[in-house]
């Protein structure tokens, strides 16, 4: 590990899945500090360059806690991520799918080729999910640049942007007290009242929702929200274009789109990795002897490619026999931390793509696949740049 610890990876299916429900593995390594070490998280905090006023916000995200923390959270905003609740964004997403798609030509360069990543499979999440949250348009720009200079690692301008981006939150969650609309951070607000007045969210195991809480919620959602499914659109369309039999499956049977989106997160998902899970006893998980304070790294790519699991699992099938998502891939995760928003990624992707193949039926890659390098940071197959030809428009 980055501390000269030594940890342990699950690189399997089955094994992944172990990981990702044994109660003995917890997410929160502070919660094993008994001692007075340091929380081995600050470290990789401090080295992106945020600031020590802001870490925990981060340290105590839901991603990152244990129940019955995670469970009150969860709860609290679980009524807003439904698949009937998100289905209702539908319209939405293909209005901003196709007003993207509608622009692309007007960012073609003198060669006539365009960024995908840059110009479609970038913005588009980024206004989705600033829609769900309630960031006003004119403050988008705000969370596209700061994600933008985590995944370079730009620290001196993450030392001051973060600060700024906390604040933001906090002046939207102002906001939407004073004026409730339709979106996340009024339904937190609304579950939070609801709880502390005895609403259907009450309980001893729901109490009510901190303002810091939900900051963290809603710096974690918006981030996680558009980072990965922009990468799983540049991704899913680079996959497409380099198999050719498959894009020519999807083009004759558009009733195969669902299922090529579930190809497309196992075969090429941007999230080759779970959060690292930390031992809080000395266990024994299939065989191997795991001490307390261990961290075990579960590598989702790995599973989702494990021979044991699937026939001829390197081969892109969209065709492939179809199996429940948990059996499928485990690109949403596996157990309490399954991803939140991975019906609203469904979503647009499926919108993403079959607007796109629709819109430029001559879609084309104006580069060799080998020249595409992937982002700066190792710890996503995170595309820099797309470049395509859109054919005849």
């Amino acid at each position: 590990m980055p501390d000269g610890s030594m940890g342990w990876v699950a690189s399997g299916f089955a094994e992944v899945r172990d990981v990702l429900t044994d109660p003995r593995l917890t997410s929160a390594p502070s919660a094993l500090a008994a001692d007075g070490s340091p929380d081995p998280r600050i470290a990789g905090l401090t080295a992106l360059g945020l600031p020590p006023e802001t870490h925990h916000y981060f340290l105590n995200a839901i991603v990152d806690l244990d129940p019955p923390r995670h469970t009150r959270l969860r709860r609290l905003v679980s009524r807003e991520f439904t698949a009937r609740r998100i289905q209702l964004l539908a319209p939405s997403i293909e209005l901003i799918t196709d007003r993207l798609l509608d622009e692309l030509p007007d960012h073609r360069d003198e060669f006539g080729v365009v960024d995908l990543v840059e110009h479609f499979a970038y913005p588009l999440p980024v206004a989705v999910i600033c829609e769900l949250v309630g960031v006003p348009e004119p403050d988008r720009h705000l969370w596209s640049d700061w994600s933008r200079n985590l995944t370079a690692g730009h620290t001196e301008r993450l030392r001051t942007a973060t600060p700024a981006l906390v604040r933001h939150v906090r002046e939207l969650i102002d906001r939407r007290r004073a004026e409730p609309g339709k979106d996340l951070i009024s339904g937190m607000l609304q579950a939070r009242d609801d709880s502390a007045d005895g609403g259907p969210d009450s309980g001893p195991s729901n109490a009510t929702m901190s303002e810091d809480e939900m900051v963290s919620m809603t710096l974690i959602l918006v981030l996680a929200g558009h980072e990965t499914t922009a990468h799983l659109i540049a991704n899913g369309t680079l996959a497409l274009l380099t198999h050719p039999d498959q894009l020519a499956l999807l083009r004759q049977d558009r009733t195969l789109l669902p299922h090529a989106v579930e190809e497309l997160l196992r075969w090429c998902g941007p999230v080759p990795s779970a959060r690292l899970r930390y031992a809080d006893r000395d266990l024994v998980l299939r065989g191997v002897h795991i001490r307390r304070g261990q961290a075990v790294h579960p590598h989702l790519d790995a599973a989702n490619l494990d021979l044991r699991h699937h026939d001829r699992a390197e081969r892109l099938d969209l065709t492939r026999k179809r199996a429940a998502q948990a059996d499928h891939h485990l690109s949403f995760g596996y157990g309490i931390h399954f991803c939140l928003g991975a019906a609203l990624a469904r979503l647009e992707a499926a919108i993403a793509f079959g607007r796109l193949l629709d819109r430029y039926p001559g879609l084309s890659l104006a580069a060799a696949p080998g020249t595409l390098i992937p982002g700066d940071r190792p710890v996503g197959w995170e595309l820099n740049h797309l470049p395509l030809h859109l054919g005849r428009v």
